[in-house]
């Protein structure tokens, strides 16, 4: 998805053409192959700071936190605490802070104090840049909250059709 949202983006202006949600699910794509399972993009409104759960390689709950920002704003400390205060509510093991800018070094001590892993914008850039450059037609699995079950990004289209479809060929049959 994010491949077809940044077809044509240069390494560096590719954080600007992702939504919020393909930013999500960039990250997600980049926990997975850095070998954490299990991992769900959940973040919508009234997520209560977690965008993404996934498992270590230790059995251990880690929630998520992604910030799409432009790439010069940086994150400072009062965030990564309340962060903090969400990882603790959550009883996740530790977090993580994903973010398209930077991180300011009071930000990189509070999380160095409180196992909070920091993702910034040019990790994920290199991510990027490595992905794009191996990958001729990029595409990700997307682990769905409600299903629990890989869709490939590709198809995810035709399958929300096929469900807009059946509701309404649904409808019209209750009429009749």
């Amino acid at each position: 998805m994010f491949a077809e949202a940044t077809k044509g983006a240069k390494v560096d202006e590719w954080q600007d053409a992702l939504s919020p949600r393909q930013f999500e699910e960039l990250v997600a794509a980049l926990l997975r192959e850095e070998g954490y399972q299990s991992v769900r993009v959940v973040g919508q409104t009234g997520d209560k700071g977690v965008d993404i759960t996934c498992v270590d390689g230790d059995g251990r709950l880690v929630v998520v936190q992604c910030k799409k920002y432009k790439s010069t704003s940086t994150v400072g400390a009062p965030e990564i605490r309340t962060f903090f205060g969400v990882v603790v509510a959550q009883r996740a093991a530790r977090g993580i802070y994903a973010t398209t800018g930077r991180f300011t070094q009071p930000a990189v001590r509070h999380a160095q104090q409180n196992d909070i892993e920091l993702i910034d914008g040019a990790r994920l850039a290199r991510y990027y840049k490595a992905r794009r450059s191996t990958q001729s037609n990029p595409t990700q699995s997307i682990e769905t909250p409600a299903s629990g079950k890989f869709i490939e990004a590709n198809f995810l289209s035709f399958w929300v059709w096929g469900i807009l479809i059946l509701g309404t060929l649904i409808c019209l049959l209750a009429l009749v």
